[in-house]
């Protein structure tokens, strides 16, 4: 594929596994391979650039390329309650990690419905170490809103899971995929947790408007409602209420034509 303008063609190799474009004009260019079960050592899930090698063809060039392929592994497990019951039509995703500019990032790969018995299977992955997610509903589904009969129950709430039992990323075991693995009993057991809830004073200038949101600082995948607000009193009070465990910026911003972030606090609710 042409690097700049996007066109490019493609063949099927001989019983050796040999290939050649004839007749290419300079210019620069990704060369990738595909097939069933396998992904090319330059593909771009294992590290995170544009997909295939870039290859700079000069006049009358001709270059030699050898292209490995890496095989597919599975990784499958079951989904339970906190009765240990399986759950059907659950959501599991992997997220492969992968260190950046000295951060290591969680980058989805895959996704799977469980099944009556609860069972979930995440095939195509790559070698490499995963966090395993789960959470009880379909994918982006947004039931953020949705409130249960029983005022008990709403109390608590479902949370998105971490194998093998982790609400936040940061205390999640991570699992080692090798190549062409078959790995099985990764289980997941889904959190039930208390709602809670947050309070306190903004102090500002007097006479300025604003305006207190909560934003979660680790949304990696399912959790499609948007980030909540609260309009401080005249003392400056402000609430949120329902709010499940997690890792959380508060922010203060100022409203008007051109809103301006005026202070924020990291929160970790437990």
């Amino acid at each position: 594929i042409h690097a700049d303008k996007g066109q490019g063609s493609f063949l099927l190799t001989n019983a050796e596994g040999r290939f050649r474009f004839a007749g290419i004009a300079p210019g620069q260019y990704r060369v990738d391979v595909e097939r069933n079960g396998y992904a090319s050592d330059w593909a771009a899930k294992l590290d995170g650039r544009a997909a295939g090698k870039l290859v700079v063809l000069e006049r009358d060039q001709t270059r030699d390329l050898t292209i490995h392929l890496v095989p597919h592994a599975v990784l499958g497990g079951r989904v339970i309650d906190e009765y240990g019951e399986p759950l059907a039509n659950a959501t599991v995703i992997a997220f492969r990690l992968r260190r950046s500019y000295g951060r290591v990032k969680h980058e989805p790969t895959i996704f799977a419905i469980t099944n009556d018995l609860g069972e979930y299977r995440l095939a195509g992955l790559l070698p490499g170490k995963y966090l395993v997610m789960a959470a009880r509903k379909f994918l982006f589904q947004d039931d953020s809103r949705a409130e249960a009969a029983d005022p008990e129950e709403r109390k608590f709430a479902y949370v998105e899971t971490y194998y093998p039992n982790a609400v936040q990323p940061a205390m999640a075991t991570p699992v080692d995929v090798r190549a062409a693995a078959q790995l099985g009993g990764v289980n997941i057991a889904i959190q039930r947790v208390r709602r809670l809830g947050v309070s306190g004073v903004l102090r500002a200038p007097g006479g300025m408007p604003f305006q207190v949101s909560l934003v979660p600082r680790y949304r990696l995948a399912l959790d499609m409602s948007s980030s909540l607000r609260s309009k401080p009193d005249s003392e400056g009070r402000f609430s949120f209420e329902g709010i499940v465990p997690g890792t959380y910026t508060l922010r203060a911003v100022e409203e008007g034509e051109r809103p301006q972030l005026m202070g924020e606090l990291p929160l970790t609710l437990t």
